[in-house]
């Protein structure tokens, strides 16, 4: 089976066809299907060494409200759907466990102060529910993504379930994966707008850089570790991509509904430390280009937000660009979901790629157009991404990614930051 073989309606185009629709409805529409193909070949020549395990294969439920959600085979679809997450309240959390809110005061100074990873404010996301949603719902409407006939109650329910399933799953196995996020004719929008910043503006591509803290900073790899080229932007941003985004409303409104998605999960995202997150901002986005190479090495098994950084990162988002990919061009992202027991061993991340352990077999994941992919930027989900082949019909492959941020690790890392800046 190919990864096109099914197609759930995308959104929001399927609010307005099953607006009336009711609960019981929306299980009667659930398909559950058990993908063989969708795993790359073990052992393919040009594969990095991840892929000498025998990957675990997803099984993919279709469900008109909630796009086509993939989760490891063996998880009971039915009961990731029909079962809401755990209830997790401010006052559920074990003494010495529960959070203490920030000051407004300390919220604003975290969006002024920039970062030493990316030179970026930091990008504020509404404080509730209900105000992402109508950030959200007011864009779709103002540039016809949606008409006021469209029945909002089915657009929130998407979107309040598609929340509850990735809670749901990043409790689990430490990521969520869903297709058709936004529906073909957005996507491939996004998709034009990803390909004239890469023909039109190359020049603000740089090549990919990793992380590092004052103990760190000093390490020069002696291998490749990534070789993609990246570009940052911000909507709002008139200095950058920025500035072409806003020629396509498709982008704002990608990053609207990544944030109401993540708001719709509640309290129910956690820190590196079992604490309850609360999720305040999140960085600029960055544009990324993998090209086809004969000695390309993609991007070695890694975390994002290794606790040496601790740079507040808790949750990545990548939203994939590429129409009709195929699992024999390369490009998939490499994932390691959490063990049975919830949680993933403290090992580097470069020994993954020659674990036996059956608890730790990695999954692929086809970066196929108007895919999301959501998972912990912290030692809780090691991931990485296979080079793009030689053998590959296509010549790139593109990817936007989003990370969400840890109020508290936050301002704790920029308080360190701006000490270290203001020395001397």
């Amino acid at each position: 089976m190919s990864d096109k073989a099914i197609h759930s309606p995308p959104m929001p185009d399927s609010a307005a066809h099953h607006s009336t629709c009711s609960e019981n409805d929306v299980y009667d529409n659930l398909l559950e299907t058990t993908l063989h193909n969708e795993i790359g070949d073990v052992g393919k020549p040009g594969m990095g060494s991840a892929d000498i395990h025998v990957l675990t294969d997803l099984k993919r439920i279709s469900c008109f409200l909630a796009g086509e959600i993939e989760v490891p085979d063996g998880v009971p679809g039915w009961k990731i759907l029909c079962c809401p997450p755990p209830t997790v309240s401010s006052e559920s959390f074990k003494p010495g466990q529960k959070r203490a809110r920030l000051k407004e005061t300390d919220r604003i100074s975290i969006k002024r102060k920039k970062s030493r990873e990316m030179g970026h404010l930091d990008i504020r996301i509404p404080s509730g529910w209900e105000a992402c949603l109508l950030v959200l719902w007011e864009h779709a409407i103002q540039h016809s993504f949606l008409t006021q006939s469209v029945c909002r109650d089915a657009f929130v329910e998407r979107i309040r379930r598609i929340g509850a399933i990735a809670s749901r799953s990043l409790q689990q196995h430490g990521f969520f994966t869903i297709k058709h996020l936004l529906g073909l004719t957005r996507a491939t929008r996004l998709c034009q707008w990803a390909r004239d910043c890469w023909c039109y503006q190359r020049h603000l591509f740089r090549a990919g850089k990793l992380s590092s803290d004052d103990r760190n900073a000093d390490f020069v790899p002696t291998e490749p570790i990534r070789t993609d080229l990246v570009a940052w932007f911000y909507p709002d941003d008139t200095n950058s991509l920025g500035k072409t985004a806003s020629s396509f409303p498709e982008v704002r409104l990608l990053l609207l509904y990544l944030d109401a998605v993540v708001r719709s999960m509640g309290y129910t995202l956690t820190n590196r430390n079992s604490c309850q997150a609360q999720v305040d901002s999140r960085s600029w986005s960055a544009l990324s280009v993998y090209q086809k190479q004969s000695n390309g090495v993609g991007y070695v098994s890694h975390y994002d937000n290794p606790s040496n950084l601790a740079d507040g990162r808790i949750l990545t988002a990548l939203y994939y660009l590429n129409p009709n990919w195929q699992r024999n061009w390369g490009g998939q992202l490499i994932i390691w979901p959490r063990r049975n027991n919830g949680e993933n061993s403290e090992q580097s991340p470069a020994d993954l790629d020659t674990t036996t352990s059956t608890d730790s077999s990695p999954l692929a994941i086809l970066p196929t157009l108007d895919r999301l992919v959501l998972f912990y930027a912290d030692e809780r989900t090691p991931h990485r991404v296979q080079p793009v082949f030689p053998t590959a019909e296509v010549d790139e492959r593109f990817a936007i990614s989003t990370w969400y941020f840890d109020s508290e690790e936050r301002m704790r890392f920029l308080t360190k930051f701006n000490s270290n800046t203001n020395v001397g």
